[in-house]
């Protein structure tokens, strides 16, 4: 059934009660816990590594970066671009585009490699077995006393911080295996553990027959090289060959992709000679033996990557992809594949694919023409009407160690020419899934700008098109590639976070996640863009109970105090034109009235009555900010019958033909769609530069939204207080006023002031007399679960935790202007003594006092102010007011959550204001005195 019964488990309106949640033995929520919360950022910082001109191309564009890696001891990046040039850069630099650099180093000048003696610490020997006989070492009888790590520019397919060298190892596709690394003799004064200049790239071999891709083992041991003769060769990290397998796919521009099991005991690859699909195969650790085939995944078809044309695959290159601006725009990018470091899944992504005819070829299938793979059932023998394959979208694939196919879900629509998948990589607690998508048309028309359409009227229903999973077709035409990142909740995979990149970064984005902490994931762009995430989940709930989900493009919303809905089910789906960035929702205090007017029924015994007719909504909206900067909006029809908007929206229409188009239908959900806040200036979105990026949003009060952005080019930020406006719009167009009650907003800027940092976090206080909030900022080079790095940051900024909360509040002067006025939180029950993941705004301490704030850090320490409250927390609520609701008994006009929140609200602004509350409004205890003991 699609609805889950509030008591009973059947299908009905009838009421229920709020049971209590349930809790494992270890004090955590079961699997409700991750499905019901959103993915945020704490922390984000950014660099731009300063790229040269490429003297290798004939324009001199500037070179592009091509492999990454980060060393989490000295917290350095190193980065090589297409020109062979190495960059290393410290978390601790400036960010924006006044990065400093601690390395610069080109990999193809002559340097010192060996001694004349022949020491054998810069000899690493490479020997192979007698069967081997393609790997060329250094010859220790030289009397070269010099010799460059590479005599020219070439192509690099991969790149890896090795512990045990203290260095990075780049391969080459010409076959160089390179190390940088400093001495390990060296008796200087300096930390021989960072790479500096003094440090010599040596070249500690060559594959005759030249590489595809390079993988070090996990441990550190191994590493497995893929050549272009469609062998595999197992070496140790000396450099010496211990075992060789074929692996097919030799000859021609092929591709090539490796991935270890987290213990290490397990390699999986996919390699296939160009035109031809990828095979999965799985490897053991001792002697590459052969362990298992990937099954057939017809009528999809696994993502080849492309060596030459990157966004595009084989066969789809026209004349201006093959220029040669295009081909150095487009980098090269491998088959995206990533075995979970727990070891149960192995990923892998389908290309999208239109219908086809289902004929014999020796393309069909890369297992067919490598041996190893049970051939294919070959389509009827028809060569006047061949049979159809049908047609399929982009996926990620899930693979057993045995090859067995073990789940998948569809990705959304990236764009109008479709999603193209460059990588894949998981977190190192196996909880999420980071994958790298880009539009390949949006790179081909960054150069040839009559090749890229895009928009009109056709186009617009594709972005409400639906895919094979159920979920909604999204677009994000104004980017060129993005970093999806995914979690699998109660069977089904959510989509809890999109950040998304111009398309002059270019299309082949990289991103990995730190080793230790599981939370953190650095992205990096060719045009030299890095980026480092903090992420932690965070509970979207209202003042009435109501919880918003992000799904991508949709936001699943549940009025909890209503209806307890397991997931992955929610009582409505919510759907927009583009993914979301951030949700919330509008303030309790001004949900009332009823649906044939937008008025709050004034009564009396303690009821919020001071707002006016215009200054109150009939229903709960939910507010999204969409990664394109634009604000979109969706309401339920009355209170929090979210449900029941959807249900009444179907009924107006029995035949299903989508006349309204504020929902769509299907056999088991029905989706209602959010409307776009259009600016009255008419302008595309609400951000001041096109290079600002929206960070966070809240609806402060009714008219009132306060919006956070950054700029990452100078590292600046600004706190945005947008005035919205709701115009009346009646019944047209054959359209009912319920389903066009979400039309006519308007929203506007009114006020902008720059904050000393980045905002993470917006914490509302709903009771005030004045609309305000707390806006907490990060600290500067904050790591989530990184003390080391957290205590560096205080011992070299003394005031890093100072003043990082602020308080903004919006109101109308004299003269009628919207006037937005930040304050830093000094007072000792609002100013909290480290950045927290969740926040929440509480009454003042004493009666007309200012308010409190309330905040839980990532080590589960929960504050109330400068004070601790508790340790070994994992989430909290507070309450303030009346435990009963001030309604009359039998009084169904309004909903009890609604109700609730608007009584709560009064005491709330009453003890704010120092006045005695009235009617049934019990005035709210004093705060109670401090616990000997923290934890109770």
């Amino acid at each position: 059934a699609r609805r889950w019964n509030r008591t009973s488990g059947k299908s009905g309106r009838s009421g229920g009660v709020l049971r209590e949640p349930f809790f494992s033995r270890s004090g955590a929520f079961n699997s409700t816990e991750t499905t019901m919360r959103n993915l945020v950022a704490t922390s984000i910082r950014r660099w731009r590594v300063p790229l040269a001109p490429n003297l290798s191309t004939p324009k001199g564009d500037d070179e592009q970066i091509v492999v990454s890696c980060y060393d989490a001891e000295t917290r350095v990046t190193y980065v090589v671009t297409d020109a062979c040039n190495l960059y290393g850069i410290w978390d601790d630099a400036p960010g924006g585009d006044a990065t400093t650099l601690c390395l610069e180093m080109c990999l193809v000048e002559p340097s010192l490699a060996c001694a004349a003696d022949g020491d054998e610490k810069n000899m690493r020997d490479v020997t192979s077995p007698d069967d081997v006989t393609d790997v060329e070492a250094p010859d220790p009888d030289s009397n070269d006393t010099q010799h460059s790590a590479l005599t020219s520019v070439t192509k690099i397919v991969g790149m890896v911080f090795v512990d045990d060298l203290r260095g990075v190892c780049v391969a080459c596709a010409t076959g160089e295996l390179i190390v940088v690394a400093p001495d390990p003799d060296d008796d200087g004064d300096g930390d021989s553990s960072i790479l500096t200049k003094a440090c010599v790239p040596e070249c500690v071999g060559k594959v005759a027959q030249g590489l595809r891709a390079m993988s070090w083992n996990p441990d550190g041991e191994l590493l497995v090289l893929a050549t272009w003769a469609g062998t595999l060769i197992l070496m140790t990290k000396d450099f010496r060959v211990l075992a060789e397998a074929p692996v097919g796919g030799g000859g021609g521009n092929g591709v090539a992709s490796l991935s270890w099991r987290g213990d290490g005991q397990f390699l999986a690859s996919l390699v296939s000679a160009t035109g031809k699909e990828p095979s999965l195969r799985v490897w053991e650790r001792e002697d590459l033996a052969f362990h298992a085939t990937g099954e057939s995944l017809r009528p999809q078809r696994i993502s080849s990557g492309d060596l030459l044309f990157g966004g595009f695959e084989a066969g789809d290159e026209s004349d201006e992809t093959k220029s040669e601006d295009a081909t150095r725009r487009r980098l090269p990018y491998s088959p995206p594949l990533a075995w979970q470091p727990r070891g149960a899944l192995i990923a892998v992504a389908t290309v999208a694919q239109n219908e086809r005819d289902d004929v014999d070829s020796d393309d069909t299938s890369a297992s067919e023409s490598d041996g190893g793979a049970a051939p294919e059932k070959k389509g009827k023998e028809n060569p006047t009407k061949p049979s159809k394959l049908t047609p399929t979208a982009a996926s990620i694939i899930f693979y057993e160690r045995n090859g067995l196919r073990r789940g998948e879900f569809t990705l959304p629509k990236f764009a109008v020419s479709g999603t193209t998948v460059t990588s894949i990589a998981w977190s190192s607690d196996s909880r999420r899934l980071a994958v790298c998508v880009c539009d390949p048309e949006g790179a081909r028309a960054s150069f040839f700008p009559s090749a890229g359409s895009g928009g009109g009227g056709e186009k617009k229903s594709d972005s409400r098109r639906r895919d094979g999973d159920g979920k909604h077709q999204h677009r994000d035409a104004a980017h060129g590639s993005a970093v999806q990142i995914w979690r699998r909740g109660n069977g089904r995979w959510y989509l809890s976070k999109q950040i998304c990149f111009a398309t002059c970064e270019g299309e082949k984005v990289s991103c990995t996640w730190d080793a230790v902490a599981a939370d953190t994931l650095r992205t990096c762009t060719p045009s030299g863009l890095i980026e480092t995430h903090v992420f932690c989940d965070e509970v979207c709930v209202s003042s009435t109970g109501t919880v918003a989900v992000i799904d991508g493009g949709a936001v699943l919303v549940t009025p909890l105090a209503k209806t307890v809905i397991p997931p992955p089910m929610a009582a409505a789906t919510v759907t927009f034109p583009n993914s979301v960035q951030d949700v919330c929702f509008s303030p309790g205090r001004c949900i009332g009235g009823c649906v044939e007017c937008d008025s709050f029924r004034d009564t009396n015994n303690g009821r919020l009555s001071t707002h006016t007719h215009a200054r109150t909504l009939a229903g709960e909206h939910v507010l999204a900010l969409l990664s394109d900067g634009r604000l979109a909006i969706c309401s339920a029809r009355l209170h929090t019958e979210w449900e029941e908007t959807a249900e009444t929206l179907m009924d107006e229409d029995d035949e299903c033909e989508f006349k309204s188009r504020d929902f769509f239908a299907t056999d088991d959900d029905v989706l209602l769609v959010g409307k776009i806040v259009n600016p009255v200036s008419g302008s595309h979105n609400l951000l001041e530069h096109p290079g600002d990026v929206a960070r966070r949003v809240a609806w402060i009060d009714f008219d009132t939204v306060l919006l956070t952005t950054e700029r990452p080019s100078d590292g600046s930020c600004s706190l945005v207080s947008i005035k919205l406006t709701k115009q009346t719009v009646g019944a047209s167009a054959g359209l009912s006023k319920l389903a066009a009650r979400d039309a006519g907003w308007h929203c506007e800027v009114v006020a902008v002031v720059d904050l000393p940092g980045c905002a993470n976090a917006i914490a509302v206080a709903e009771g005030e007399p004045v609309a305000c909030a707390f806006v907490q900022l990060q600290n500067r080079g904050q790591v989530s679960g990184d003390s080391s790095l957290n205590a560096r940051t205080e011992k070299n900024d003394a005031s890093a935790n100072s003043n990082n909360v602020l308080l903004a509040s919006a109101e109308v002067d004299t003269n009628g202007d919207f006037v937005l006025e930040v304050l830093p939180v000094t007072w000792p029950s609002g100013a909290l003594s480290t950045s927290c993941v969740a926040l929440k705004a509480l009454p003042p301490v004493q009666k007309g006092g200012p308010p409190a704030l309330c905040g839980l850090d990532g080590k589960g320490t929960l504050f109330c102010g400068e004070k601790i409250l508790a340790n070994e927390i994992r989430s909290f609520t507070t309450h303030f007011g009346a435990t009963g609701t001030g309604k009359q008994s039998g009084d169904l006009s309004m909903d009890d959550s609604v109700a609730a929140a608007a009584a709560n609200a009064l005491a709330w602004r009453l003890w704010s204001l120092g006045d005695t509350p009235t009617g049934n409004t019990p005035t709210p205890p004093p705060p109670p005195p401090p616990h000997e003991n923290p934890n109770q």
